[in-house]
């Protein structure tokens, strides 16, 4: 279990940023990991000539070998590829800290050891504030199990984690895993499904 994050804080500061802002369609023709990251945000991060856009804020150097992306609310929106998830990962971005994200991407970058920090509206807006009044590139530490962020200037914020990514990140088994290790329980439930619907059906109960 990944346990504390140290990066740079890199500010993207929009709302309802959907998968295919993340990684767009016509990076999806693979199943692979590798490579993604150079798709990450591709629309965002190069122009039309397909030059990196120096302004966008992880074309920038202290960004480039890993970071913590702070962005708006429902982050990851829209369909639920779980490229969206491989090319951050893939890219460098270590955590997102967020108001909230789509419960498909919170999912899928909870299997991929993407951890997923919800914090206020108050508090995304101080982390903004401070990465604008300090000289240097704003530093944090990420503790997972005390759920706390602090930064280099020694602010603290607390923050929670969704119940999967609690899960998921407590002890990352693949969903195969988890569904064997349920299967009485699954069992049992299909049984009473079953019955109820051969008791309530007079077609399949031969009546």
């Amino acid at each position: 279990m990944i346990k504390t994050i140290n990066a740079p804080l890199a500010f993207l500061q929009k709302d309802d940023i959907s998968t295919d802002e993340i990684i767009p369609s016509r990076f999806l023709l693979t199943t692979s990991v590798e490579g993604l990251g150079k798709g990450l945000f591709h629309d965002l991060r190069y122009d039309s000539d397909n030059k990196l856009k120096e302004d966008f804020v992880l074309n920038k150097p202290p960004f480039q070998s890993g970071c913590v992306l702070v962005t708006g609310r429902n982050f990851g929106c829209g369909s639920s590829r779980e490229h969206a998830a491989w090319a951050l990962k893939e890219f460098g971005v270590e955590a997102i800290v967020s108001e909230s994200a789509a419960t498909n991407f919170d999912r899928n970058a909870a299997h991929n050891n993407l951890p997923v920090i919800k914090i206020s509206k108050e508090n995304v807006g101080l982390l903004e504030r401070l990465a604008t009044t300090e000289p240097e590139v704003l530093l944090a530490s990420i503790n997972l199990g005390d759920r706390k962020l602090i930064t280099a200037t020694d602010c603290q914020i607390s923050f929670s984690l969704s119940r999967l990514q609690e899960e998921f990140l407590s002890s990352p088994i693949p969903d195969i895993d988890r569904a064997l290790a349920q299967k009485n329980e699954i069992a049992k439930t299909w049984s009473r499904l079953a019955h109820n619907i051969r008791g309530r059906s007079p077609s399949m109960s031969g009546k």
